[in-house]
């Protein structure tokens, strides 16, 4: 998730599981701790943009790891009840629950390693306006008030919002698995809503050969799909850098006209192939390029998506087109 919703969620918790009558100095500790475990990435990108992707919802996010250095935190707060050890554990509580608004995006998690294998939910998109919106208004009544009243409201409502969101969820993939179209992969099927709505989703069948991409309208009840665009998988090569080969396990990569390659997960538009960044392989080794560039129709069809509007050539099942 974003690092001002991590933020606001961990100062949220540190609030609520705390009895420090400073409620604004508890909320900043916490909200401090909730962005920590992102640290992973800043020290990654120190060594390479590989590192960079690989680290990040590493180690630092998981729930054991972060358990086990609680429980330390807490025995030394109790052996030596200073302000000091208390300001730490606010940051730990804040910390803790970093992971728990991570596994809600499509981006695998560490938070059960070294026991449990990254994961996620994919419920939410990285940006989610609804419950950045939440949490702003909870965290700005604790700090102007300085009191805890109405946090337990807050909460009841962030905590329903995702469970809403986590039922919209499953209705959408029910919806897309009754599509048994001829031609796509026989695989893990991977649905994304698009960033800021859930009007339009990202849709990716995969299986070891191949990945094909499409996007899905789940609240139209006619031309629900565009046509579906297959690719064959890109694997890596034994000439580039082999530490990609955990994400190309993880993510759906294909390799572009100009030979650099992209994760179909996280294309421009649901229905374009296009990655929003891809990987290129220099002289100097892999660099990382962000392809955010979008002309006025790409933005316009962007918005149209966004709000859900009916796409003229789309159509009621999906139709597989082989990509170039």
């Amino acid at each position: 998730m974003d690092s001002v919703s991590q933020a606001l969620w961990g100062g949220m918790s540190s609030v609520a599981s705390s009895r420090d009558t400073n409620v604004r100095q508890t909320f900043v500790w916490g909200a401090i701790g909730g962005t920590l475990p992102d640290l992973d990435a800043w020290l990654g990108a120190l060594v390479g943009p590989v590192q960079e992707r690989i680290w990040h919802r590493g180690p630092s996010h998981s729930l054991v790891l972060l358990g086990a250095i609680g429980a330390l935190v807490l025995w030394r707060h109790r052996a030596r009840a200073t302000a000091m050890s208390a300001r730490v554990k606010h940051v730990w509580v804040g910390a803790f629950t970093h992971p728990f608004l991570d596994i809600l995006t499509g981006f695998e998690t560490g938070w059960g390693i070294p026991l449990i294998e990254p994961s996620a939910l994919g419920w939410f998109p990285v940006v989610e306006p609804v419950l950045l919106c939440l949490l702003m208004t909870t965290s700005i009544w604790c700090l102007v008030k300085g009191t805890r009243r109405g946090l337990a409201l807050g909460w009841a409502a962030v905590i329903g919002w995702i469970g809403l969101v986590g039922i919209h969820h499953q209705w959408v993939m029910t919806g897309i698995e009754r599509n048994d179209s001829s031609g796509l992969p026989e695989g893990d099927i991977i649905a994304r809503p698009m960033l800021g709505s859930f009007m339009s989703y990202r849709v990716i069948w995969s299986d070891d050969d191949r990945c094909a991409v499409a996007g899905y309208q789940p609240w139209k009840s006619e031309r629900r799909w565009s046509s579906v665009h297959v690719f064959e998988r890109y694997k890596g090569s034994s000439t580039q850098d082999s530490a990609l080969d955990i994400l190309y396990t993880r993510g759906c990569f294909r390799q572009l006209p100009d030979r650099s390659i992209g994760d179909l997960r996280f294309a421009l538009t649901p229905d374009n192939p296009t990655p929003l960044w891809v990987w290129i392989f220099g002289e100097t080794g892999w660099i990382r390029e962000a392809r955010r560039d979008m002309s006025a129709t790409d933005r316009a069809h962007f918005k149209s998506l966004w709000l859900g509007e009916k796409q003229v050539d789309w159509t009621s099942e999906p139709v597989a087109v082989e990509g170039d």
